[in-house]
């Protein structure tokens, strides 16, 4: 095979027979992250599918939350055989068992012929229009509206090998996100082509590094970019993995998923083929959260495990997954201990240096509140649950790994002691401010942020020394 092919020459039962033919690994696990991500949309979303070819993949597990989804692609055929499909013909292709497979991941164990005909009828009933669009055009489709929700699946890395027209393209696509909206957009990495029946196409060489850049450009915020991938299912194609990423912060970033060494580690644990996120976020998405605070809830699979008993261990609602180094009740009490300090949470078992605590997770907000953790300036993690309950102490026995939200021991914690932590530590500006009472040596008098305190000030917030910080490195590195 010689030169690229155009894409007026795109056959639609070629490209399905060669990716969709049967559910393989990458199919699956593309299916399973769509449907997680899905799992934090709330109902009647606007929903825009771009490029989307001629495959439903994308529809089957959007239409559960969609009020509308708009469906575009640059090829009349692909556009035309998914409107066949729309209209009742199902002969072309048989989609039924990707939509069994996504109503398994969405809790239905063994999915009967009426409730798979039940979701192929609600994708009927929410998909229109469907038009034509080209990311080379700005807008790059007709719309008289913003949407929800983007999403676009193998398309914009597929429309040429330069790299540069790739950043245009996520820039040009940003346009029609809604401030504060969900972007899902899955690549592939280190392709400079695909091929499917006797022809081959273009695709831009990707690395994370790339993905990042790319994303940065485009306007998306860079502390809340992530990055994994999942391997390729056939050895035999030209790319390498695949590269799925999200922009979830609008909707309430699933943090727990995220301990236990970072994220590719805490995602894969929750999707198949190891695949995972970029989570990426508008610059003005800081304006939207502002005005709500939503929960992270976790996703109906992940929460299926949780028994009767572990629940009534738990400080945190069930709705939020278990998490590694969760805080629980046989491990900590929270109580109120007088007027001056309010509610505490005291430790019931020993605690050695360099030992972790525990983690916590919550809602992500652009606000402070009484009782949110300060991950980046801007961005806030409220946890009413537990973390909100911890003390501050001028001297605190435990400091904070912001990245994995993980508590160490910077001191022995004793069966009784309260477990405390330095808020100037994380926080830029407090909620409120309050004089101290923590009775330490080195107590400070007054409970104010770091860019609260007079100038001399910050250098006396408490770190650990030099061999505890040693030590907790050590001890995060061979975890």
């Amino acid at each position: 095979m010689g030169e690229f092919a155009v894409y007026e020459a795109f056959s639609p039962l070629d490209y399905l027979q060669s990716y969709y033919g049967q559910l393989d690994s990458e199919a699956d696990g593309l299916l399973n992250f769509l449907v997680e991500q899905f799992e934090h949309i709330e109902a009647g979303a606007r929903v825009l599918e771009f490029g989307g070819g001629p495959t439903l993949i994308g529809l089957i597990p959007a239409a559960r939350r969609a009020a509308s989804i708009h469906f575009c692609d640059y090829v009349a055929e692909n556009r035309q055989f998914v409107e066949r499909w729309l209209a009742g013909d199902e002969q072309e292709f048989d989609w039924h068992v990707f939509v069994e497979r996504c109503l398994q991941f969405e809790g239905i164990p063994h999915p009967d012929a009426g409730q798979i005909e039940a979701r192929c009828e609600l994708i009927r009933s929410v998909v229109g229009p469907v038009t034509s669009c080209d990311v080379y055009q700005r807008p790059p489709i007709q719309s008289d509206h913003l949407f929800d929700v983007v999403i676009t699946n193998y398309c914009l890395d597929a429309v040429t090998n330069d790299i540069k027209e790739w950043h245009q393209h996520i820039e040009t696509l940003k346009q029609m996100l809604q401030p504060g909206g969900l972007f899902i957009m899955s690549s592939l990495k280190q392709a400079t082509y695909s091929d499917f029946g006797e022809t081959r196409y273009p695709n831009v060489y990707l690395l994370e590094d790339d993905v990042r850049t790319g994303l940065i450009q485009a306007g998306f915020a860079e502390h809340s970019i992530r990055i994994a991938t999942a391997p390729a299912d056939h050895e035999s194609r030209e790319y390498r993995e695949l590269v799925l990423k999200i922009d979830m912060v609008a909707y309430g970033e699933p943090l727990v998923a995220r301990f236990g060494g970072g994220i590719e580690e805490g995602i894969s644990g929750v999707q198949l083929i190891e695949t995972s996120a970029i989570t990426v976020h508008t610059n003005d998405m800081a304006r939207d959260l502002t005005s709500t605070t939503r929960p992270c809830y976790g996703s109906r699979q992940m929460n299926m495990g949780i028994t009767s008993e572990t629940a009534s261990l738990r400080f945190y609602p069930d709705y939020l997954p278990v998490f590694p180094h969760e805080p629980t009740r046989d491990r900590f009490h929270i109580g109120y201990e007088n007027d001056h300090l309010g509610e505490g949470v005291r430790s019931l078992v020993p605690f050695s240096i360099g030992d972790v605590v525990f983690a916590c997770t919550g809602f992500v907000c652009a606000e402070v509140t009484q009782f949110s953790l300060q991950l980046a300036p801007g961005l806030h993690l409220h946890d009413p649950y537990f973390y909100g309950k911890i003390l501050h102490s001028c001297d605190p026995n435990t400091y904070v790994d912001v990245a994995t939200r993980q508590f160490k021991a910077v001191q022995p914690i004793q069966p009784g002691d309260f477990v405390t932590m330095d808020y100037a530590q994380t926080e830029d500006y407090l909620f409120r401010r309050f004089p101290c009472a923590c009775g330490a040596s080195s107590c400070r008098k007054n409970v104010l942020g770091r860019l609260q305190m007079p100038a001399a000030d910050p250098a006396t917030v408490s770190v650990p020394p030099a061999q505890v910080l040693t030590e907790l490195t050590d001890t995060r590195s061979t975890a």
